[in-house]
């Protein structure tokens, strides 16, 4: 990230280079580099977004089914999710 941004590590170097850039043209430029960043939209900008229009028809949360077999009861825990993983791929909602 700071190779593309032609910054050093220092955040306030960091903040000059970004401020440089339009968000929408870093985004794209982050994304061809394979790194991870996203621009910040408005409502407006989100749902003209293609990934918007592509996931617009789908559900906001999906279970799939990949096998049988006995239900695992959870166990005593010290918050109320603690034990349970869930890694979606798919999208982000703000």
């Amino acid at each position: 990230m700071l190779a593309l941004l032609g910054s050093d590590e220092n955040p306030q170097a960091v903040a000059v280079a970004i401020a440089r850039w339009n968000s929408f043209d870093l985004e794209a430029a982050v994304i061809y580099a394979n790194l991870c960043a996203a621009a910040i939209r408005m409502p407006q900008e989100w749902l003209s977004h293609p990934h918007a229009e592509a996931v617009a028809e789908l559900p906001l949360l999906k279970v799939l089914r990949i096998s049988d077999s006995d239900p695992e009861l959870l166990r005593p825990a010290d918050s109320p999710l603690a034990g349970l993983r869930a890694l979606d791929l798919a999208h982000v909602i703000a």
